[in-house]
């Protein structure tokens, strides 16, 4: 009888997080995966199914750590709701960019279901913002456009991601979306 597969998934997801944040997904490799978490190639086929799979799970890994702040905003009232979203994030120390983002980069190499699985969290992202922003029309003296302002704050995050590939200051990118928000109109 074969033994059964010990290792930590919490600490193998986070290590394989990183690499495929750093490194993105077509240019990591099996063996750097290897390297990270410690597995055999057979454990990793035998728990994850191929590298597709693997990267599945630690978009959903990451996708835990989005779920404290997407829920504060899905759950709060207005713009309040939004500035608090946005000021977690861009207070977020980046690793390189947004893995999120960095996969819609690289979505001619990345699957199909993974790209979906992405797109998925920005239609969610879009639409919690839109409804905010509706209530903000309806109860705060925002004046704008809730559908088009909400595009611009998903399209703002993703620019901000971006640009945290490239300059890594906190501070800078706290100022950045403070400044986008007053443009906004928020």
């Amino acid at each position: 009888m074969a033994r059964p597969i010990e290792f930590n998934k919490e600490a193998v997801l986070m290590n394989a997080m990183k690499v495929f944040w750093l490194k993105g997904y077509e240019s990591t490799s099996m063996a750097d995966l290897i390297e990270a978490t410690g597995l055999t190639s057979r454990s990793m086929y035998n728990v994850f199914g191929s590298k597709n799979g693997f990267f599945k799970a630690t978009l959903d890994k990451y996708y835990e750590g989005l779920i404290g702040p997407l829920a504060k905003l899905e759950h709060g009232e207005g713009a309040k709701a939004i500035r608090t979203y946005v000021e977690t994030i861009s207070a977020m120390e980046p690793l390189n960019g947004c893995l999120y983002v960095n996969t819609l980069s690289e979505k001619n190499s990345v699957e199909d279901d993974c790209v979906r699985k992405v797109m998925r969290h920005f239609e969610r992202l879009e639409s919690a913002f839109r409804s905010k922003l509706e209530y903000a029309k309806e109860h705060e003296n925002f004046t704008a456009e809730p559908k088009l302002r909400a595009k611009q704050l998903v399209s703002m995050l993703q620019g901000l991601a971006v640009y945290s590939k490239i300059n890594f200051s906190v501070e800078e990118q706290k100022e950045m979306a403070q400044d986008s928000l007053r443009m906004i109109g928020i």
